[in-house]
């Protein structure tokens, strides 16, 4: 059993960076048309489920548990989200982004951190804004020997709190905000070598 659990965090864990990856650069790219967003505080509270083939076993992750990010956001962590998708700082290709109406459809892909050298993720998703405060994310996710959905939504809870400033960004367990870096200052690249 513990054997199970181990890989079902760490599924979730590899499962979790690579959405977040895509969330937070589908979420810039498009805020190139998008009304811009309220600068502050936003709230991501997603469900994911995921299917991956690791030492020659099939593992499901299909828990409803909910993940939460937390972002302190401000025009110049859009610019940087924007810098990252479009190359400037990111192992991702550009995004396609097509509107509907209301609906932006975005597809693309990134390097596989699980599919070894020269594996690739693709993913596809919808994401319809709601205002200029909120907005609803639904993707998918396939790789070597994985693939994944994921439903999201993300909304601006108000200004960031005492000790938080614009990039930080962390999970939510049990209630409180774990940093877990700063998209304005990454940390640096130790040299190859």
């Amino acid at each position: 059993m513990s054997k199970r659990i181990s890989a079902s965090k760490w599924l979730r864990a590899a499962a979790l960076v690579s959405a977040g990856t895509a969330l937070f650069c589908a979420t810039a790219q498009a805020s190139a048309t998008f009304p811009p967003r309220k600068p502050g505080l936003w709230q991501t509270t997603m469900v994911m489920h995921m299917k991956m083939l690791m030492n020659g076993q099939t593992i499901n992750d299909n828990s409803d548990t909910p993940i939460i990010n937390e972002l302190c956001s401000n025009a110049a962590t859009d610019a940087q989200s924007m810098k990252m998708l479009t190359g400037g700082s990111s192992h991702c290709g550009p995004m396609d982004i097509e509107k509907t109406g209301g609906v932006y459809t975005i597809t693309g892909s990134c390097p596989d951190p699980l599919g070894g050298k020269g594996g690739v993720i693709t993913f596809n998703g919808t994401i319809t804004p709601q205002g200029d405060t909120a907005y609803h994310m639904v993707s998918q996710s396939t790789g070597t020997g994985m693939s994944s959905s994921m439903v999201a939504d993300s909304k601006w809870l108000g200004a960031c709190p005492a000790g938080m400033v614009p990039g930080d960004f962390g999970t939510v367990t049990n209630g409180k905000f774990v940093k877990r870096g700063n998209l304005l200052n990454p940390p640096a690249t130790p040299p190859a070598g």
